[in-house]
């Protein structure tokens, strides 16, 4: 048998429940807009930073030249009997690629000069 006081706290249960289900949706659709734009903020921020160091990186590259290039320099400058030059000097951007950071020590210990990186860029 039930009581009164068991129907009691079922109805509330179930209007409880019902009250539950008519909200989620009106509290999400008013949370959405700042949720929304408050990741857009965040992503702006992202892309802006990102374009940021892309141009420096593209700056960089098109600034040095390959370091194929300035080891061809710095071999022209020896073979052709010109002062011969005191420090090959790498870039910091460079000098974190490996290949480009071994060639260049390779070079430099050959020609019996120091390896210098630049770490002002």
């Amino acid at each position: 048998m039930t009581t009164p006081n068991d129907e009691t706290t079922t109805t509330n249960d179930d209007q409880a429940a019902a009250l539950i289900a008519a909200l989620v949706p009106k509290i999400t659709e008013a949370l959405l807009p700042t949720l929304t734009e408050s990741v857009e903020k965040q992503i702006s921020g992202v892309v802006t930073k990102n374009t940021e160091l892309l141009g420096k990186l593209s700056a960089a590259k098109t600034e040095n030249g390959t370091i194929q290039e300035q080891l061809a320099a710095l071999t022209q400058q020896i073979g052709a009997g010109q002062q011969k030059p005191t420090e090959i000097v790498l870039s910091k951007a460079d000098a974190r690629d490996t290949a480009k950071y071994r060639a260049a020590r390779a070079q430099a210990a050959e020609a019996g000069i120091p390896l210098t990186i630049d770490r002002g860029a």
